[in-house]
């Protein structure tokens, strides 16, 4: 139940963020014809999975639901790769 709580949290922290990265891209022209497309299917994958764990939960299938709840948001809390400068 914490658990599910927790990885949905930090999924709707992540859809948020993309939203915001997003919103500021369309406002002063980063976000163009040429990458609209990327950001539509990472807008569109973000914003079915919060939806998707709840209705997975809501079935009764909880380890589904924080499994798909899970992959974004270990990726979001990875840490980054190490530079490849040497300084």
């Amino acid at each position: 139940m914490i658990g599910f709580r927790l990885l949905l949290g930090i999924d709707l922290l992540v859809l948020g963020v993309f939203g915001w990265f997003f919103l500021l891209g369309v406002s002063d022209g980063a976000v163009s014809a040429f990458n609209i497309a990327q950001w539509g299917a990472i807008l569109v994958v973000l914003g079915g999975v919060v939806p998707g764990g709840r209705a997975l939960r809501r079935s009764g299938r909880t380890g589904m639901a924080s499994l798909l709840l899970a992959a974004p948001a270990i990726l979001a809390m990875s840490p980054p790769p190490p530079s490849c400068c040497c300084c």
